[in-house]
């Protein structure tokens, strides 16, 4: 029986491809690495990262949404450079 060629051509993820997670609270004054588990990770090493994805700047958005009450932001961060950054809720 012959095997299948596997299909799946998307090329694998690099680290370099990603971006680190920030957020900030209305009681801080900067932002600061983050953790999507719900933590403020006291250093850059234990932050999440994330492709820069139009469905994965919509999941930040909706985390920011659902935490409106706190003001808080999150940012997609590669570098120096701020690649995305959710909007405040009215």
């Amino acid at each position: 029986m012959k095997q299948k060629e596997c299909e799946n051509t998307q090329e694998p993820l690099r680290i370099a491809d990603l971006c680190f997670v920030y957020a900030k609270a209305k009681w801080m004054k900067t932002f600061k690495a983050f953790d999507l588990e719900g933590h403020f990770a006291g250093r850059l090493l234990y932050a999440s990262m994330l492709e820069d994805t139009d469905d994965n700047r919509c999941k930040l958005q909706e985390l920011a949404d659902r935490n409106a009450y706190a003001q808080f932001q999150l940012q997609l961060r590669k570098g120096d450079s701020i690649v995305f950054e959710t909007r405040l809720s009215a």
